[in-house]
């Protein structure tokens, strides 16, 4: 999404779809979910494997958050949209990066990074894209101005400390530092807060009537 919606704004920017990227993806996602299996079965993988594994999630999480980088570079920091999203797709960098840390620990024989990828992934990518992508398609929808405007971008940075408390708290936690608990709070609370207000704002405006944008003028020869 970032390169099609970035298309018009960035005239420099390479727009061709990075689809090898997505494929590659794609495949990380099948073996995350395969291993995910067999962890769930109790069955421990081969040390090769669990090694592949965590040499995939680490060159996974390094290529996003040069992709995220690369289009930083070439974007306008003050189209917001455009920043959420590139944050989004940050945080799922991130998350594969802390999932292959966590992996890597416990093939050392240390304690693991709880659940502090999953968060990672769950608030930070999936959290952090939803916020923005939905907030697009209901202000096309009510006939409104297709941009974050500022009330949208507060809450947007409210989200982003949510989720590093809540990483942090997954990291503190695993270490057994105390401090984990108020992470856990504060991120809770943070959330919430960012879920009601989305929440109460834009249904107002799915509620309410479209506005329609006026017709383009026409002149007396009859040419708009």
């Amino acid at each position: 999404m970032i390169p099609f919606l970035g298309g018009s704004a960035w005239p420099a920017f390479d727009a061709r779809r990075p689809r090898w990227l997505l494929e590659a993806l794609a495949v990380v996602f099948v073996l995350e979910g395969a291993a995910d299996a067999v962890d769930l079965l109790r069955a421990a993988a081969p040390m090769p494997l669990q090694l592949a594994r965590t040499a995939i999630e680490a060159l996974a999480g390094a290529g996003l958050l040069g992709v995220a980088l690369r289009w930083g570079v070439v974007q306008d920091l003050r189209i917001r949209l455009l920043a959420m999203l590139r944050l989004a797709v940050a945080w799922l960098g991130v998350s594969f990066l802390l999932a292959a840390l966590s992996h890597g620990l416990a093939l050392a024989g240390h304690a693991g990074l709880g659940t502090a990828p999953l968060h990672a992934y769950a608030m930070g990518f999936l959290g952090s894209m939803m916020l923005a992508m939905v907030a697009r398609f209901i202000a096309g929808h009510a006939g409104r101005t297709v941009a974050a405007d500022a009330p949208l971008g507060r809450l947007f940075v409210l989200l982003q400390a949510a989720v590093a408390a809540r990483v942090a708290g997954g990291v503190l936690g695993a270490l057994g530092i105390a401090w984990a608990h108020g992470a856990i709070a504060f991120a809770a609370v943070a959330w919430a807060l960012v879920c009601a207000l989305w929440a109460a704002r834009y249904l107002l405006l799915l509620a309410g009537p479209r506005r329609e944008r006026p017709p383009a003028p026409v002149d007396v020869r009859g040419r708009s």
